[in-house]
């Protein structure tokens, strides 16, 4: 069921020309009236509390005021929310108090961010100007509200003038009842008005146009915490809402058509693959997503390899011919790769992240696994400190016997030991604290050698058939092989530095 004190939304986007059908969607279900919102938000001067993923607002609804607070948590879907009615009968914005939320986990978050700045710090930084239809729905576990936002974000830029952006979005929010409520409804409108999830807040999105952003920086992965579970349930939801808290937001930026997309491709890019091995460790109990939703997770792969070789012929290869005055390689150029938003928005890939979104929130796994072994705090960290265990050992067998491995194996080594650095990432708090950092270093330095070497062997491999039409290409060709047999060595250096230290869980 719903907590108290927090929201569970999810916002959809959608092609403009499908506004009108949606408008009448929500008519049908009783949406008659809109609502018209004005709303200021509240800041530093440095935005302080919008950098925090923080939102402190104040709308106008109707004839009174609502003060709002929103924090994070955890999971990029469910924030703290903290409301309040404003009595106040001036004309224009009234008066706002952080101490109105005091006692709420939201305010106390906000305090503690503001211990050291004086009240009058805040300012109102942009407004919002929505037109808003609503509809409630019942559903079988309680009901849902529908909200169509249509309207303006404002904001002054630095130099002093107004600057605006067009909103058209609609959210989803569960009132009561259980969150699949939520997602099976996202669900149908990805289906019907191939609508894609966002996760950019309206105060996200005025912070930006404040301050003339086109997005906010890429979302890196962070250490999952896993202290406080107390069972393999919670364990498998906290492993999936880790890798969600790193994929959505890329994807919302990526979806948002931004021209500097590399970084943001290459952080969803490893959000995937943290995926991929959360899923590994959550099938140790039975626990699976669907077939269609393996094949959109492997098809995204494909297409993203594209991408990988050409950065590395973009970034680092054809900087390094230059550098020995070499000709340049142009496999592929850039500008003939579509923009990413092609396939990640695409039917298959955006029902994978309503699935994964409705795995991270499920109560219970599965009915009978609950009663028979999830009540067990320990069972899934025995599982899983085994197959460490069998990643470990068939690392050390494939660096003892390197100088034998074929290409195709080198690159399943470094897959091995991408997974073991994943999953040390997620099961930190199974580790000895005192060696973490020095082991984490360890396999690192090992990944970048032989993530240089994948590279180097894909542009090889690319531009060996390529020297006949292009003699240029030999210079490539030398360099690279010179290249591949140097990392080659420094790679199996660090393999072996890394088997040489004690396993750490």
């Amino acid at each position: 069921m719903q907590n108290s004190g927090k929201e569970f939304e999810i916002k959809l986007l959608f092609p403009k020309e499908k506004l009108p059908s949606i408008n009448q969607f929500i008519i049908d279900r009783g949406g008659l009236k809109r609502q018209h919102l004005q709303a200021s938000y509240i800041d530093t001067q440095d935005f302080l509390l919008a950098n925090s993923g923080v939102a402190l607002r104040l709308r106008k609804e109707g004839r009174k005021w609502i003060q709002t607070l929103k924090a994070p948590t955890l999971n990029s879907l469910e924030r703290l929310e903290h409301n309040i009615e404003i009595q106040d009968s001036s004309k224009g914005v009234p008066p706002w108090s952080l101490y109105h939320h005091g006692e709420h986990p939201a305010g106390k978050a906000l305090i503690k961010l503001l211990s050291k700045l004086p009240h009058d710090s805040l300012s109102i930084r942009y407004s919002t100007d929505i037109w808003r239809r609503k509809a409630l729905i019942k559903t079988r576990t309680g009901q849902i509200e529908y909200s169509l936002d249509v309207g303006l974000i404002k904001a002054i830029n630095s130099n002093g003038q107004e600057t605006t952006l067009s909103i058209q979005e609609l959210e989803i929010e569960l009132i009561q009842g259980h969150h699949d409520d939520v997602l099976n409804h996202a669900k149908n409108f990805i289906k019907r008005y191939k609508a894609i999830i966002d996760t950019r807040s309206k105060s996200e999105l005025g912070y930006l146009l404040a301050n003339e952003l086109q997005a906010t920086p890429p979302t890196k992965s962070k250490i999952t915490q896993l202290n406080n579970q107390k069972s393999d349930t919670e364990i498998i939801q906290s492993l999936v809402n880790s890798c969600l808290a790193q994929i959505l937001p890329n994807l919302s930026v990526l979806n948002n058509e931004t021209s500097e997309y590399e970084e943001y491709l290459h952080q969803l890019r490893i959000g995937l693959r943290r995926l991929k091995t959360a899923l590994k460790y959550i099938a140790l109990k039975k626990v699976y997503i669907s077939e269609s939703g393996m094949n959109a997770l492997s098809s995204l792969f494909q297409k993203l390899g594209e991408y990988r070789d050409n950065e590395y012929l973009k970034e680092k290869l054809n900087p390094s011919l230059k550098a020995s005055q070499g000709p340049q390689v142009n496999l592929l150029n850039q500008n003939q790769l579509p923009h990413p938003k092609n396939f990640i928005s695409n039917l298959e890939f955006q029902l994978l992240m309503v699935e994964l979104i409705s795995l991270g929130h499920k109560e219970r796994i599965d009915p009978k696994e609950e009663i028979s072994n999830l009540s067990d705090p320990i069972s899934l960290k025995k599982a899983t400190t085994k197959l460490m265990d069998r990643k470990n050992i068939s690392i050390k067998d494939d660096v003892q016997n390197f100088h034998l491995l074929s290409e195709e194996n080198i690159h399943k080594l470094r897959k091995k030991m991408k997974f073991l650095r994943y999953s040390l990432e997620f099961f930190n708090a199974y580790c000895n604290p005192k060696r973490y950092t020095e082991y984490f270093k360890s396999i690192n330095l090992a990944l970048n050698y032989l993530g240089n070497y994948n590279d180097i062997s894909v542009a090889i491999e690319k531009i060996a058939p390529k020297i006949y039409e292009n003699p240029q290409m030999w210079f490539a060709l030398g360099w690279l092989r010179s290249e591949q047999t140097q990392t080659k060595k420094l790679a199996l250096k660090s393999l072996k530095q890394f088997t040489q230290l004690k396993k750490i869980w």
